[in-house]
């Protein structure tokens, strides 16, 4: 049986220490980023989502959803008012790179 081919260097997820001394977080810089955590997450803890953002650049956010858990940021109580925040950021970063035209409403 054949084995799928690799994908050749040039298309696979940057190392964390790359020839050019760049990190694969230097590599998706910049990407607009929302880190959208529930304070009550038991699955992974909100300082993950901390460290994440601290080292992140612009344009970056982050969002501490009380009394949520891992899953309740979208499915719970909150759920409309997260969507919304996350369709807005992500309006907001595309209107400033001028993929999206903003509207007059």
């Amino acid at each position: 049986m054949n084995k799928p081919a690799r994908p050749s260097s040039a298309h696979r997820w940057p190392s964390s220490a790359s020839s050019r001394g760049r990190t694969s977080r230097d590599a998706v810089r910049p990407i607009p980023i929302l880190f959208l955590h529930g304070e009550d997450d038991r699955t992974i803890s909100v300082s993950h989502s901390q460290r994440l953002y601290a080292l992140a650049r612009e344009p970056k956010r982050l969002v501490i959803v009380p009394e949520c858990g891992h899953l309740e940021v979208f499915h719970g109580p909150f759920a409309d008012q997260n969507r919304s925040l996350l369709e807005e950021f992500f309006l907001h970063a595309l209107r400033d790179t001028g993929d999206v035209e903003s509207s007059s409403n």
